[in-house]
């Protein structure tokens, strides 16, 4: 964290809805830069009613007017905080943008320095340019639900983040900083289709979906129970052979260890069932707490499976000052932010609106308390 945080001066008009672009601009906004997010009216972003906790999440710092882009007043409102803006981010869907008049080249023609960053699900073009789809859909079609099946075999949807989402908004913060970099860039699309990072990201596992692992298997990936109803999830596996030894010591079973069938990582894994089954007996006789000490003492990867309330409590993570507590009017309990800027809470729909219309990016800059940037903006224009 820097007094000046480094993307300050950096204007940027957020026209995207849900998790995707909305996590790109508030990246941005993290880092300085002030964001704009346009909504459609009355209700703003789907994702105030659809998801509130991701749409808080993906939205804070950010100012809002909402404007009907099929109105010819509300689109010239738009083009001319757009004029004077560096970076727009839209994830419609291909076409939508151009039929409104707003885009790349529509943009261009008020902002010759454009960095225009589209967010499309498939990808602009393809047979399934089109189609309308969300994270499930994403995950289904990059073969990442594949890896995630039950017992069954049957694909489950893990809704706890949406995680391609997520994967695209940041390959489109490294390509906007790759073109600000360069201080006389010209205009810039970039396009990240969300499919295109999930192969990205499940590249390893695509190229060889059936192969056993050569550093630990079943052993880096098992979750025991406590006494006091916790869980652990140790990897001795991915350490070395001795890993292993120090496990079964620190377990107060060394017999684990003793036999030549069990001396390597492959040979373990050929045995997984049974000594997955010796160690959760052994871990279920015992208290988180103990088998913590045990396994700090013994140089052991491992880690209690915390609630949400302990994540934030935990003596690391309150460190690494990543989360902080400030109170909003957003929730019944105080909630986290980010560092950098103290980004609390998204805006209401439309809350910016006037001043947006009177003072355009002036009034934006002095409502975030970013002061007047430099008369060129040269530092990242």
């Amino acid at each position: 964290m820097t007094a000046r945080p480094p993307l300050s001066g950096l204007r940027v008009v957020d026209l995207s809805t849900h998790a995707c672009g909305p996590f790109a601009a508030e990246i941005l906004a993290s880092l300085g830069a002030a964001v704009v997010k346009i909504e459609q009216p009355p209700d703003g972003d789907p994702e105030r009613r659809a998801d509130a906790a991701m749409f808080l999440a993906g939205n804070r710092g950010k100012l809002s007017i909402a404007l009907d882009l099929k109105s010819e007043g509300d689109l010239a409102q738009a083009l001319e905080l757009i004029g004077s803006a560096d970076v727009v981010v839209e994830g419609f869907r291909p076409g939508v943008a151009e039929r409104l008049g707003l885009g790349f080249a529509g943009v261009l023609e008020v902002q010759p320095r454009i960095v225009y960053v589209s967010l499309p699900g498939f990808g602009s073009d393809g047979p399934y340019a089109r189609r309308r789809g969300f994270d499930t859909q994403f995950r289904a079609l990059t073969g990442d639900l594949h890896f995630n099946r039950d017992g069954d075999g049957v694909p489950r949807y893990a809704d706890g983040a949406p995680t391609l989402d997520y994967a695209a908004a940041m390959y489109a913060v490294i390509g906007i900083l790759a073109v600000l970099r360069d201080p006389q860039h010209g205009p810039a699309h970039l396009e990240v289709p969300i499919v295109g990072a999930g192969l990205a990201w499940n590249f390893p596992r695509l190229i060889d979906p059936d192969r056993t692992s050569t550093t630990g298997g079943a052993l880096t990936t098992s979750t025991y129970r406590t006494s006091d109803d916790r869980f652990l999830v140790i990897s001795p596996n991915l350490v070395d052979d001795g890993g292993f030894r120090r496990l079964c010591d620190a377990l107060g079973r060394p017999d684990l260890a003793a036999g030549e069938d069990v001396r390597t990582a492959d040979d373990r894994d050929r045995h997984a069932p049974r000594i997955l089954a010796a160690v959760a007996a052994t871990v279920a006789g015992r208290p988180a707490q103990d088998w913590a000490a045990a396994f700090e003492a013994a140089d052991l990867p491992w880690a209690v499976v915390l609630t949400p309330d302990e994540v934030f409590d935990d003596p690391q993570v309150q460190w690494l000052d990543v989360l902080h507590l400030a109170p909003s009017p957003w929730a019944s309990s105080p909630i986290r932010g980010l560092p950098t800027r103290d980004l609390v809470d998204p805006p209401r729909v439309h809350e910016h609106g006037a001043v947006v219309r009177e003072s355009g990016w002036a009034g934006v800059e002095a409502l975030l308390g970013l002061g007047s940037p430099d008369p060129d903006r040269a530092a990242v224009t």
